[in-house]
């Protein structure tokens, strides 16, 4: 393993590579020993990398595809049936870059899918109040699934917090009912005298 002789040497060479890394000043080599030389030498590639990935964008990602057209035609390519190899060929472009820019569109997709959905349960619920369920309602459906969920406490919540984002309650309540196991299970274990009462 490779190591300094002492702090002098440490402070010396984490100056220079500070010198380096931040205030671009390059250090004449010839005024360190051989093992300050070496690290110097690992030290400085390793810099001039993180700078150029941070200069392209990548800071550890992919860099943006800057060409709408480019990813307009792919998409084209995709919808007349056409492979990411033959899209790829077509277009001058790796296969990796096709099919990025088709993940990047399946993303985007989905996310304004899902924000459709959202906005349209938002005004069902807000334009049809008859799926708010009766405590009474609530209650059977508790006893006929076993659910430990407490009827009234899930009736109250809702009534104060309102009921227009509440598309299924019954999904919900079995929601609250497997968080309330979970809650208990942790709970439970987290006491270590649980099984002897």
């Amino acid at each position: 393993m490779l190591e300094l002789e002492n702090s002098d040497s440490r402070m010396k060479v984490m100056s220079a590579i500070c010198d380096y890394a931040f205030e671009d000043i390059e250090q004449d080599l010839s005024i360190f020993n051989t093992s300050e030389k070496i690290i110097l030498t690992i030290g400085i590639p390793l810099i001039n990398a993180s700078i150029r990935n941070f200069e392209n964008g990548k800071k550890g990602g992919r860099p943006a595809i800057k060409n709408p057209q480019l990813e307009k035609d792919i998409l084209e390519d995709r919808l007349n049936g056409l492979s990411a190899a033959e899209s790829a060929a077509k277009h001058n472009v790796s296969e990796r870059t096709v099919k990025y820019i088709l993940a990047s569109a399946k993303n985007c997709a989905k996310s304004a899918k899902t924000t459709d959905t959202l906005t349209d349960t938002k005004n069902l619920n807000k334009n049809n109040n008859n799926n708010i369920p009766s405590l009474s309602e609530i209650k059977s459906f508790c006893t006929a699934n076993n659910l430990i969920v407490d009827p009234k406490e899930f009736y109250d919540y809702y009534n104060e917090h309102g009921w227009e984002l509440v598309y299924n309650w019954k999904s919900l309540l079995k929601n609250w009912n497997k968080n309330q196991l979970e809650r208990q299970k942790a709970k439970d274990s987290s006491d270590p005298y649980a099984g002897l009462r």
